[in-house]
């Protein structure tokens, strides 16, 4: 599965419709706060309007709650690793699932590949704040994850318009994004992704 450039993070609904309608084709859907019951129900509303718009849907650490759904694919972050061991990688794989996995070292990022991810998310390559205490890799930490491994690489944490193309220049995949694409309306929103696209297509 081909896997589109710019890559929206979200943790509601409302922000997973705006990000869909702005031309976001990959949205992976993250929140810690919620209960199983409660996010169950909430990625099977935005998996919905993913279907509608023909994107891909990822849910973040649920792994279940993935499989349940038949999400496109679940992501997990290094402190997630704890389930993702073999009989978890082999179910993903046996359903076809994206893995996705987040890498803040060459090791890591070498480990993922390894263990089988079809993609990984390196950062953070600037300060965010999304995750304000993540450790920041910048692009030199960056480019030596891309190098070390043969699997697609999505540049996360603190990306914005001015600083999208570095991450493509050293060689990344894609960005993930976040407070960059997640703002107060529908247009502000839109406007930010076409702005994001413009850079990434130029």
């Amino acid at each position: 599965m081909d896997l589109p450039k710019l890559y929206g993070i979200v943790n509601n609904k409302t922000h997973a419709q705006w990000l869909l309608a702005g031309g976001i084709r990959i949205i992976q859907y993250r929140n810690k706060t919620q209960n199983d019951a409660n996010f169950a129900a909430e990625a099977k509303a935005i998996q919905a309007l993913c279907k509608e718009h023909n994107a891909i849907f990822v849910v973040n650490d649920r792994v279940e709650i993935g499989l349940d759904l038949g999400v496109h694919g679940v992501h997990f972050g290094q402190s997630d690793m704890g389930q993702f061991m073999a009989p978890v990688a082999q179910k993903l794989h046996s359903s076809g699932m994206i893995i996705g996995i987040s890498a803040h070292t060459e090791q890591q990022a070498k480990t993922a590949e390894k263990w089988g991810a079809s993609y990984i998310g390196a950062g953070a390559v600037w300060p965010t704040p999304t995750k304000p205490d993540a450790k920041v890799i910048g692009k030199t930490g960056l480019k030596s994850i891309i190098k070390s491994v043969k699997i697609p690489v999505f540049a996360i944490g603190g990306i914005c318009v001015k600083n999208a193309k570095t991450c493509l220049d050293v060689g990344a995949h894609g960005v993930c994004c976040v407070s960059a694409v997640c703002k107060e309306s529908a247009e502000s929103t839109s406007s930010a992704i076409t702005e994001l696209y413009a850079i990434i297509k130029a």
